[in-house]
């Protein structure tokens, strides 16, 4: 398999023992610094280890794309686009459009269309990977989407070019991007709250998640409120939908495998879908219909 990474061979062990001399006081300081030498995010590239590797999902042959964030925050997001390498041979490049018209039984007009572009791919995936932890089965398109990659040679073709990463810092969701031609950062100035939480009368009708990130979904107005949980696994779905069904919504029910809707004898109604790929949760409340009219 292919396998790219941005991680230290080696890491310096930090000694137990108490710092005393000067020269001891600068070793630290500078091996501090050095895991935000860019001043611009709390994090370095170095820090995402990455790797694209055949596998099998689902029963299915496919390159599966994943990441260890080796940093010191959580990330939500993250999409890296790949471009063709500079010294891609023609007939390879010819070799690889040849075969997407074959597999994905593109028209002429696809066909002519994509021989103009540069060959890339993309990996993108949105879920909460705390520190320490890997990501799961992100997604690895030829393009910037559309079609699953099929053949590891083909990810040999390019080399990456752009990383969007969108991490929680200081209880903030934030938007950065790395250039990896001109090994530069940049961040986005607009931010959201890592928790977002209706200030409507829905917010008291409805459990809060025991989630470090919770995001709006829809929207939220007096009459709804939807939002979306990450870094939940199946059975904090399971959980949450009891604490539901404790605060009484377990009127006209209706569910199956990670999908649960009901109402309350009030007629709050409520949905809860579980997302096995993002280990997410949507949620949402909605006032009684008769209240809506």
């Amino acid at each position: 398999c292919m396998i790219f990474t941005f991680f230290a061979a080696c890491t310096k062990e930090k000694s137990s023992s108490p710092i005393e001399t000067k020269a001891e006081v600068d070793a630290f300081e500078n091996d501090e610094k050095k895991e935000n030498k860019n001043g611009v995010v709390p994090f370095e590239i170095e820090q995402i280890e990455w790797r694209a590797e055949e596998g099998i999902v689902e029963g299915k042959r496919k390159i599966t794309f994943n990441y260890t964030n080796n940093s010191k925050v959580s990330i939500l997001e993250l999409k890296i686009t790949f471009r063709e390498k500079s010294d891609m041979a023609p007939e390879e490049k010819e070799s690889i459009y040849q075969y997407l018209i074959t597999e994905f039984s593109l028209d002429e007009e696809e066909s002519e269309k994509m021989k103009t572009l540069d060959f890339a791919i993309s990996a993108e995936g949105e879920q909460l990977v705390k520190p320490g932890e890997k990501s799961s089965n992100l997604e690895l398109n030829y393009f910037d989407g559309y079609y699953d990659v099929k053949k590891i040679a083909h990810f040999d073709q390019v080399v990456p070019d752009i990383a969007t990463i969108r991490y929680v810092f200081e209880n903030k969701i934030h938007t950065a991007y790395y250039d990896f031609v001109g090994k530069s950062y940049t961040k986005e100035e607009i931010t959201e709250d890592a928790f977002y939480w209706t200030n409507t009368p829905l917010g008291d009708m409805i459990p809060k998640p025991n989630s470090e990130v919770v995001e709006k979904y829809l929207l939220d107005s007096n009459e709804y409120f939807g939002f979306t949980a990450w870094g939940m696994n199946f059975e904090d779905f399971e959980a949450y939908k009891e604490l539901c069904i404790k605060k009484g919504y377990s009127v006209d029910v209706a569910q199956w495998e990670g999908y649960y809707i009901a109402k309350n004898i009030e007629g709050y109604h409520i949905s809860l879908n579980f997302d096995e790929e993002k280990y997410s949760f949507d949620a949402s409340i909605s006032i009684p219909e008769e209240e809506s009219l």
